[in-house]
């Protein structure tokens, strides 16, 4: 870690929820961890292990990604490939299929991702053309906990609950529909089967908060894809 000036910043865990601790680091050392009431270790040189860790080659982070195009351009997060040396996608009953990024938005945490050797056509998802309301029902679809649990499609449901995430993130919707680590990037769906929201995190925080998660808002995906120049479906107007 080399950094010029003292820092400041959020700890994100392992699963990617923030944690409510920050830390500071000087030129060569983190050299605190507080949390929002006190100090950890204030004055004291902490040494922090890093995530994901493994060998080279192998596996320590798994994701849900979806198609945006028939060619094999799948949408995800930006921090489900932030440091991947490579990108495989799977698919039930076939071979995992490597991909490369092709466009990241680190901004909104979105990225688009290509499949370098598309052996069949994929079927994409209409992206919804009309924004969602609260109280409006949605379905999310992931591999959360896909070590754990295996690779099946898990679907949670809920409703929309805000129109904003933590710290009144415009970016992002609140939802109430259950995720766990591995939901990352999954697509939320209308009744309608449109693609209104990407899952992206869960609020952890002193409280406890339960099933208090947020989604990025699709218009954020429509202008990555716009200014990558790819077509993407889109879903039926109400008007």
């Amino acid at each position: 870690l080399r950094i010029r000036r003292p820092t400041v910043s959020r700890f994100w865990a392992s699963d990617k929820r923030q944690s409510g601790v920050t830390w500071k680091a000087n030129e060569e050392y983190i050299i605190s961890l507080s949390t929002v009431r006190e100090p950890l270790c204030q004055g004291q040189i902490a040494l922090v292990k890093t995530y994901p860790t493994g060998r080279k080659g192998e596996t320590t982070g798994v994701g849900t990604g979806w198609a945006v195009t028939s060619d094999g351009v799948f949408a995800t997060n930006a921090h489900v490939i932030a440091v991947a040396d490579s990108i495989w996608v799977g698919f039930r009953g076939r071979d995992e299929k490597k991909a490369r990024v092709i466009a990241v938005d680190k901004r909104v945490d979105l990225a688009l991702i290509k499949i370098e050797s598309p052996d069949r056509s994929y079927r994409p998802l209409p992206l919804a053309t009309e924004p969602a309301a609260n109280g409006s029902t949605i379905t999310v679809i992931g591999y959360p906990l896909a070590v754990e649990l295996g690779d099946d499609t898990r679907v949670t449901d809920g409703i929309i609950s805000a129109q904003a995430g933590a710290r009144k993130d415009i970016t992002r919707y609140q939802i109430s529909a259950a995720i766990q680590g591995g939901n990352s990037g999954g697509p939320v769906l209308n009744n309608r089967a449109e693609v209104v929201g990407v899952v992206v995190s869960t609020f952890s925080d002193r409280t406890r908060a339960e099933n208090v998660n947020f989604a990025v808002k699709i218009p954020y995906l429509k202008l990555l894809l716009e200014s990558a120049g790819i077509e993407y479906a889109r879903g039926r107007s109400d008007g």
